[in-house]
């Protein structure tokens, strides 16, 4: 048997943020993953971000930068060096260009 690939969402900022993320979540499922809230379990980590309040800014790029870190350290990159962690919201739709120059290892924005 086949394990399901898994998948870890972390969300932050409004409950808009929460609502996507249960979207997500039911999109995921459907496409065979299962959830964990342990992103050093998952072989994809997806970070839901905010752009908008500054200290949900700040929070959302700390969960980033921990998500790669905790990848990181349970793994070797994909392809290209790439860490299985996209960053989705408002934060990624905004500074789309600015994370993936930053975090160049991202999968995702």
């Amino acid at each position: 048997m086949i394990k399901p690939k898994t998948c870890c969402i972390v969300v932050y900022g409004c409950a808009k943020n929460e609502a996507d993320a249960e979207e997500m979540a039911a999109r995921l499922e459907a496409a065979g993953y299962s959830l964990t809230s342990d992103a050093s379990e998952a072989d994809v980590v997806v970070v839901h971000t905010c752009g908008f309040v500054e200290d949900a800014k700040r929070e959302s790029i700390e969960g980033i930068l921990t998500a790669c870190q905790t990848v990181r350290e349970k793994r070797t990159p994909l392809r290209a060096g790439r860490l299985p962690v996209v960053v989705t919201g408002c934060l990624s739709q905004r500074y789309a260009h600015d994370r993936m120059e930053e975090i160049p290892e991202l999968l995702g924005v």
